[in-house]
Order: structure tokens, then sequence, then C-alpha cells
């Protein structure tokens, strides 16, 4: 028999001499397994990280659960270490920036845009290009149009100032697009 089995069978026959005797040295044991911890903090580490990697869907599952229960606390723990490494965070994100361009071009628009009252879009009818502007067509319809178009036509959504002339020559541009192919 393995030193480990039968230690299994050993706890399992001595339950509650076991209890007994953590309850009478229970701050000696809970001294030992802090120094423990404080001793191998990267034995932890490793261990611990390895059975999150090996269980993904308890992880998420619980770290949902933990932030849904703690929402305040969560935000706030964000908030203290955001102004506690800001350098660091900046770093973060002028990375990311970097590494999405066209994300970031995207959350600049929208943020301009809800900035200027404008509402969001539903659907954006073609892609960007190089020296594009994402024109607000009415109804949540957005269109990416030349720069030049669209500073050639003075409109405004808010006003309803030309828009049924900007929206004519921003169609009739995009048909011709679509024509050549």
């Amino acid at each position: 028999m393995k030193h480990s089995e039968y230690m299994k069978i050993y706890h399992k026959s001595h339950r509650e001499e076991r209890r007994k005797y953590d309850m009478l040295h229970h701050d000696r044991i809970l001294s030992q397994r802090r120094e423990w911890r404080r001793t191998h903090k990267e034995h932890i580490r490793l261990r611990d990280g390895k059975w999150r990697m090996e269980h993904p869907e308890w992880v998420s599952r619980n770290n949902h659960s933990y932030y849904q229960s703690h929402l305040e606390s969560a935000r706030e723990k964000r908030r203290a270490y955001g102004q506690r490494n800001i350098m660091v965070v900046r770093e973060r994100w002028q990375r990311w920036h970097m590494a999405n361009p066209e994300k970031t071009r995207m959350a600049k628009r929208n943020a301009e845009s809800k900035h200027r009252g404008l509402p969001p879009f539903e659907a954006v009818l073609n892609d960007s290009f190089l020296g594009s502007h994402l024109h607000h067509m009415g109804n949540g319809l957005g269109i990416y149009i030349p720069s030049t178009l669209h500073k050639t036509i003075s409109h405004s959504l808010i006003r309803n100032f030309n828009m049924d002339m900007i929206n004519e020559a921003s169609l009739a541009w995009v048909i011709g697009e679509v024509e050549k192919g």
C-alpha cells in the first residue's frame, strides 16, 4: 500500500481525533499556514495558475458571479489601481491604441457623435477608407463618403438642414463606386 493511500484511510478513521487536535492547536496551525504561504508565494502562484488554466469554465463562472455580487467594490478597486498606477495604465492604453488603430478611430468617432448629440449608428453601409468621413444619414444609418464631398454641402442632422441634398449626393457617390466595381 502506498503512503498516500494509507494516509487517506488513516485520516478517515481518525477524523474526530484530528478535529480535537485542530481545535486545541488552532492558533499555531494558522500561524504555520500563514508562514508557509508567505515563504512559498511563487509555488502557490504557479500551482493556482495551472489549476485555473485546467478549469476555465469554473473560473469564468465564478469570476462573473463574484463580479456581479461585488460591482461597487470592483469599481472602487479598479479606480484605486488606476490612480496608483497611472503611468502603467497610460502605457497600456497607448500600446492598445497603437495595435488597434481602426477600433480607436471608431471609438473616437462614436464619442464625438455622442458629444454632439447625434444618435448612434444601427448600421454603416460601407467600409471606411483613407480620406473618408462617416456621414449620418438619419434613422441610425451611416455611410463613409470622401471628406471633400462631406465638407462641400453644408448640413445639419440636428436641424434637418440640407440633409436631403447631402444624402442624395452620398448615395449617388456610393452607387457610382459600386458600378465602377
